[in-house]
């Protein structure tokens, strides 16, 4: 099994990917490689001892890093990898983010209004988003309610204005606006 991610290093001014692979035994360790498309070569980056729950989906970039969710001795944490440093990093989750008590549980990474999201698709129904308010701080994720019941959901991209997101949901594009999602809220908080 093996995810890919890409981005560009503004600093080197190279288009990389970073490629990791799980070893057959247990998905307990990921070789972790990367390709310069300066270089246009691949080298052997290191051997990363994490744990795959999830479904191998693609890696998010976001602030010059990208992103997958792995499992570290027994916790799932956003794995980032800085195209810069080539550095592996971590990133906690909310802890609320575990309690879905079901078996099949997948979360995935995204980009919400600028700003990186995680999704818990186990394909049953839910209707939450975390998001990240302030990047790279833990303390700073945030439940967002939406009003759309899903199984299977990724955020793909936002507006300029960061009202609308398109979102892959259940296998379908959908446009879903925020800004009437707020007001709802606040709606039918006035009505309680």
């Amino acid at each position: 099994m093996a995810t890919h991610g890409f981005g560009f290093d503004d600093l080197s001014g190279d288009y990389k990917v970073v490629k990791l692979v799980a070893d057959g035994d247990g998905d307990h360790v990921l070789n972790a490689s990367v390709y310069s498309l300066k270089s246009d070569s691949w080298r052997w980056m290191c051997d990363l001892s994490y744990e795959h729950k999830d479904c191998f989906s693609s890696g998010v970039t976001l602030n010059g890093a990208v992103h997958w969710v792995f499992t570290n001795q027994h916790q799932r944490v956003v794995l980032a990898f800085d195209l810069k440093t080539e550095e592996f990093r971590e990133m906690s989750l909310p802890g609320e983010a575990e309690d879905c008590a079901h078996s099949y549980r997948n979360f995935i990474v995204g980009v919400l209004n600028g700003r990186l999201c995680v999704v818990n698709s186990c394909y049953e129904v839910h209707d939450d988003v975390w998001v990240m308010n302030e990047y790279g701080e833990a303390s700073s994720w945030n439940r967002i309610r939406i009003s759309l019941l899903y199984r299977s959901m990724k955020p793909l991209c936002s507006s300029k204005n960061g009202e609308e997101v398109l979102l892959e949901l259940d296998g379908d594009m959908v446009l879903y606006n925020l800004r009437l999602m707020h007001r709802g809220i606040r709606d039918s908080c006035k009505a309680q």
